[in-house]
């Protein structure tokens, strides 16, 4: 995201605003719209969507819902492969994962 810095006249004080003029608006309407529909299915992407909610709230989890279709929709272009549905188990194998890593970086650094 980009900002740009304006003064106030009357405070003097920098107000800064944030522009969102990077991508194709029509593109990410389209891919929201898509991952609203994911969800309601078992698999990979209504697991993401519920790990990511739990953190950071329903608007941020499926804008991340509609970049991971962005992604596979490169990747089998790009390959010229099917979708491939990682699974629910995925993403929970994923956060186990980035657990035992944390707490190993954890213990190394308290020695």
């Amino acid at each position: 995201m980009r900002s740009t810095t304006e003064w106030s006249e009357r405070t003097e004080v920098p107000i800064v605003k944030f522009v969102d003029w990077l991508g194709n608006a029509w593109l990410k309407t389209m891919l929201v719209q898509c991952a609203w529909s994911a969800i309601k299915s078992e698999g990979y992407l209504q697991a993401l969507f519920r790990r990511i909610r739990s953190r950071q709230g329903t608007k941020k989890a499926i804008v991340a819902v509609a970049a991971a279709i962005l992604t596979a929709v490169h990747g089998m272009l790009r390959d010229g492969a099917p979708y491939r549905d990682l699974g629910t188990a995925y993403v929970a194998q994923e956060g186990r994962k980035k657990i035992a890593a944390g707490l190993a970086r954890r213990l190394r650094s308290l020695g």
